[in-house]
């Protein structure tokens, strides 16, 4: 009795307090998103920042100078070639890297909405049994309450039916005194 009654005091503070659990998780899980999708919203700007198309331009040119310097027109020709070959393959690679980075930051936010559509299915879930075991708790409270007042009814009705059986056999019994005393004994003497 004393451990259902420590089960229903302290049952619903501990569902309160792990629920608070998982909504801070929940929060911390949703912001590290939050935070994870605006960082992948901004990555495109900074790989082409980071990449500087003018200063891989002004390298080129520079290169180009010198080497028209040093060598006739149709040396320039066929490093110019190089050179437009090499800048195909940088704008293929930077094009295949947008892609990829595109492709990654679409995957990662579906992964990420997944993850919260399961946090959110969990915590659901989580509640309702909890409520379920608080339900169920106190259905089986107050049945061993009703079935304890009960017994101990019946025991103080057969108890008290033992003892008034008791005394009225012992209002009811025959007086035994005890026999009296003759003078045979005075006799003797």
């Amino acid at each position: 009795m004393q451990f259902l009654t420590l089960l229903i005091h302290t049952a619903p503070s501990r569902l309160a307090t792990e629920r608070e659990s998982l909504d801070l998780a929940l929060r911390t899980c949703s912001e590290a998103l939050e935070n994870t999708v605006a960082r992948l919203d901004t990555l495109p700007s900074e790989v082409a920042s980071g990449i500087s198309p003018e200063a891989i331009a002004s390298k080129i040119n520079e290169s180009l100078r010198q080497q028209f310097q040093k060598s006739t027109l149709p040396q320039t020709a066929q490093a110019l070639a190089v050179v437009a070959g090499q800048m195909k393959k940088t704008g293929a690679d930077f094009q295949q890297t947008a892609v990829s980075i595109n492709i990654a930051h679409n995957s990662a936010a579906s992964e990420a909405n997944r993850a919260i559509r399961e946090i959110e299915s969990s915590v659901t879930r989580a509640a309702k049994a909890s409520q379920q075991a608080s339900a169920d708790l106190t259905a089986t409270f107050i049945h061993e309450y009703r079935w304890s007042i009960g017994m101990i009814a019946a025991v103080a009705m057969l108890v008290g039916a033992l003892f008034m059986m008791a005394f009225d056999n012992w209002r009811y019994s025959p007086m035994v005194f005890p026999p009296p005393q003759t003078e045979v004994h005075k006799s003797k003497r």
